[in-house]
């Protein structure tokens, strides 16, 4: 006999920017492959917004993808994790494909299937319904977690455990290591290959943004100019390692332009996702020198570019999946303490609170806490 569903409470998406929070049923019946996680707190990251802005009225989805807590039971392939160790929640990959099997999960041949489908694989169950008759199924195992829940059925994928790292009271305060630090700080060490003679522009300073500007000014980077609406954010970058900082305007590419003489900057960074930041973003890039971007835009967006302009500048344009980390080089993230000071933690009723804070720029990094 297989164990009766539990009950807890999760934040639910209602449809389009509708959030409420509910008591749901959780099938705790682990597939082979799965970590029942009691969660913590998990992380409010803009991709949640993002789709949150495209969510169906007709069924309701539990999003979160920054999730951090303990291990209550695992399945029957998991062979690396116990109940009890402390865990980080982060993306989910096949394991199989040619990415995955060369070092680089984030560009998963299967990344959005197994991310987005919001059902669990190959059956397309979901371990999440209301409660009452009829029980209705909710969307789950978003990013392999779901982690808007206070349990969550996790993809083993997913999980990293930090037992002896991280205690149980820290883990609120690093529950963005998954997706946020990883995401900005590997888009400079991974996918910019930064070194000490480049410089950098980072176009949005929210989490990803303030990552990437200290794993820049770790690495050394002679310039590091921060741009960004919000001059709290701007303030915070100044903080963490920028040189230099830009309010954003239609002026921004001259302003870059005039900090680097004349030059632009060798990486720009895009962590924004909308088309004017993007373009304004490879204007001031430098002859020969990468847009890397990150900032998750809307599917229907369309960028378009005269391909002449990279034949006689050298300039590329690079995706960024995650910072092409592995979940479990987040255990190496866990000593950048100072990442701490972006979050601020809440309880689930505030949740639209958290939503309009990260939107006004108020709050860096929301954190949920159960």
């Amino acid at each position: 006999m297989g164990a009766q569903p539990e009950t807890a409470p999760a934040v639910v998406c209602r449809g389009a920017g509708i959030w409420k929070v509910e008591d749901v049923q959780v099938d705790t019946n682990l597939q082979p492959r799965e970590v029942l996680v009691e969660v913590t707190a998990s992380g409010l990251c803009h991709t949640d917004l993002l789709f949150a802005s495209m969510a169906s009225a007709e069924m309701g989805s539990i999003l979160g993808h920054e999730g951090a807590g303990r291990v209550r039971a695992v399945g029957l392939q998991v062979q690396d994790l116990s109940p009890g160790d402390v865990v980080l929640l982060s993306f989910a990959s096949c394991t199989a494909c040619q990415p995955c099997t060369t070092g680089h999960p984030a560009f998963c041949d299967n990344f959005n299937t197994i991310n987005f489908a919001m059902r669990r694989l190959p059956d397309m169950t979901t371990p999440f319904s209301t409660i009452g008759q009829p029980s209705v199924p909710l969307g789950g195992q978003y990013f392999g977690q779901s982690s808007f829940a206070r349990l969550a059925v996790v993809n083993m994928t997913s999980v990293v455990k930090v037992s002896g790292l991280l205690s149980p009271e820290e883990l609120p305060k690093f529950a963005a290591l998954g997706c946020g630090f990883q995401t900005g700080a590997g888009a400079i060490v991974n996918i910019a290959k930064a070194v000490p003679q480049d410089t950098v522009a980072v176009y949005g300073c929210g989490g990803v943004g303030l990552a990437a500007i200290m794993a820049a000014k770790a690495i050394g980077c002679r310039q590091i100019i921060a741009i960004d609406r919000v001059p709290a954010r701007l303030d915070m970058a100044k903080t963490v390692g920028a040189t230099h900082t830009v309010v954003s305007s239609e002026d921004v590419v001259q302003d870059v332009k005039k900090i680097t003489g004349g030059n632009g900057t060798t990486i720009s960074l895009d962590c924004v996702g909308r088309l004017s930041v993007i373009e304004q973003a490879l204007a001031g890039t430098a002859r020969t020198g990468a847009l890397v971007l990150i900032g998750a835009a809307p599917p229907t967006d369309v960028l378009q570019l005269p391909a002449s302009a990279f034949m006689m500048s050298g300039k590329r344009i690079l995706g960024c999946s995650e910072g092409d980390s592995t979940p479990s080089t987040v255990t190496g993230e866990v000593n950048a303490a100072f990442y701490v000071l972006l979050t601020i933690a809440g309880q689930p009723k505030d949740i639209l609170q958290a939503v309009e804070d990260m939107e006004t720029g108020a709050v860096v990094k929301p954190v949920i806490q159960w």
